[in-house]
């Protein structure tokens, strides 16, 4: 039977834990120090239990867990490494050998500038999992003497809700005040303009829910659209690229709706840059370039192209995948020997040439390749040759497997083999094998760190690596377009985004 609350014994050393933190913080030598990280490791223990969150709260952990990476920040300890990866979102503290770490930590992006300044040395999880000993490390470290108020530090974890740091007694330089105040009211205004982007992604997996359930009837649905879905008789459209849950709106540009264009595209968001009405095409599509955040035209020779990396398509409030299984395509091929088909698993590799399948191509396809088992394909239908009354002719057994088979949308996996990481791509490449010690995969590049805790840059679609292992630390910038890495001191531009690419 599942536990419902905690033992008597580890809420006693939930009680404990807090009277360590509240008496050794903040810490003045290295052993106050591990004091409170072996208590704050422990109550991150407890809070995971069933009634752990009567006893205690992730609030006053990470909180805590804040405070003391921000004292150690301006007064280091001699024997004690912290850092903050603002990219995993972890913060990391090492004392004696023993590494601690805490995940989404609060306030410290606040003062992101600030801890840049300090060139911390970056550290990388070692792999030891502190929490599953966390009452063997708080017995070792902390006094189990220690006269622990049950209310008061209950109250103390569990009901004061203030700014923890604003506690600590720092005498901050001008320079970073100025720095933090200016970060905070930043994030106040993001989180304030994000509550309307929060409650349309929600909005959005309810829809997508909604379309997985594997219901026969938006399966059905799914079908008839991937039939006849034509970007060239089309006015306007929402495609959907499920793997980052990112929109693709489209609309023609007639020549005579300039402003309808723009408000289906931009919705009167004040960020998109709007281009004048004598730079457009009449007769092009134009969506919302991401980066650039302005108006821009979709070439007809990327039509393909732009389906193939976003497809699903949003009708009725739902998203459908435009996918067809192997069977299917091979049927309406056979009757329809004009219809050229494309497998998305190979379609978007760069380092292949972009290939069409006729019948007797899809039949060359080896028997045991996923291609034949996944919804991986899309109808090229230049001629308007399909509709969806063909479904009422398709055999039962090729809906049925339709209806059964499962969306296939993540080309890239991060893989794990004896502490390593490497890449499997479109469910039968390894592009890189688990040899190297992290791999964070954004968008379609990859950041790749060796042995030697240095970070390279690995393209997705090219299937090559763009750097080599130089670099100790590697973002991407919005304002700048561009990946930048940092060697040592010197912030260097890895690539700079081209306005033609839209999708990368």
């Amino acid at each position: 039977m599942k536990q419902e609350t905690l033992s008597a014994l580890e809420e006693h050393y939930a009680l404990l834990a807090a009277a360590a933190v509240d008496q050794f913080f903040p810490p003045r030598n290295i052993n106050d120090t591990l004091s409170v990280l072996a208590a704050l490791n422990y109550l991150n223990t407890v809070v995971k239990k069933p009634g752990g969150r009567r006893v205690t709260s992730y609030y006053y952990i990470k909180g805590m867990a804040a405070c003391l990476f921000l004292h150690l920040l301006y007064r280091p300890i001699q024997g004690v490494a912290i850092y903050w990866s603002e990219s995993d979102g972890v913060t990391y503290f090492r004392v004696k050998n023993w590494q601690f770490s805490f995940h989404y930590v609060p306030y410290l992006v606040y003062y992101a500038n600030v801890i840049d300044e300090k060139e911390l040395t970056p550290q990388q999880w070692d792999g030891i999992r502190l929490q599953e000993m966390a009452m063997t490390i708080l017995r070792l470290c902390c006094p189990t003497d220690l006269k622990a108020d049950e209310s008061a530090m209950t109250r103390m974890m569990l009901f004061n809700k203030k700014d923890m740091v604003s506690r600590l007694n720092i005498s901050l330089p001008q320079e970073d005040s100025n720095l933090i105040n200016n970060a905070k009211t930043k994030e106040k205004a993001k989180i304030s303009s994000r509550c309307r982007y929060v409650r349309e992604a929600r909005n959005r997996r309810m829809r997508e829910a909604r379309c997985r359930r594997g219901d026969r009837q938006d399966s059905l649905k799914a079908l008839a659209l991937a039939l006849t879905f034509r970007i060239e008789s089309t006015h306007c459209f929402e495609l959907y690229r499920r793997k980052d849950d990112r929109r693709l709106k489209v609309m023609r540009y007639t020549g005579r709706n300039y402003n309808e264009l723009q408000q289906y595209l931009t919705n009167h968001v004040s960020k998109v840059m709007y281009r004048g009405q004598e730079t457009l095409k009449p007769g092009y599509f134009y969506f919302v370039h991401r980066r650039y955040r302005c108006l821009w035209f979709m070439k007809p020779s990327k039509y393909i192209y732009y389906i193939a990396q976003n497809n699903y398509l949003k009708c009725e409030g739902h998203y459908y995948n435009l996918c067809l299984t192997y069977d299917i395509v091979r049927w309406l091929a056979q009757l329809y020997p004009m219809l050229r088909f494309i497998n998305i698993m190979n379609f978007n590799r760069m380092t292949n040439q972009r290939r069409y399948y006729t019948y007797n191509a899809l039949l060359r396809v080896p028997l045991r390749s996923k291609a034949r088992r996944l919804k991986v394909w899309l109808i090229v239908d230049k001629e308007g040759l399909l509709s969806d009354r063909l479904v009422r002719f398709m055999p039962a057994n090729i809906i049925n497997d339709y209806c059964t088979t499962s969306d296939s949308y993540v080309n890239y996996e991060v893989t794990h083999q004896d502490g390593k990481e490497g890449i499997y791509a479109y469910k039968h490449i390894h592009l890189l094998k688990p040899i190297y010690k992290k791999v964070i995969i954004k968008n379609y590049f990859a950041q790749v760190m060796d042995s030697n805790n240095r970070w390279a840059i690995y393209a997705l679609l090219k299937e090559r690596f763009e750097t080599e292992f130089i670099y100790d630390h590697i973002w991407y910038d919005d304002n700048k377009r561009a990946i930048l890495g940092k060697i040592h001191n010197n912030v260097i531009a890895i690539k700079t985004f081209k306005a033609e690419q839209a999708l990368d």
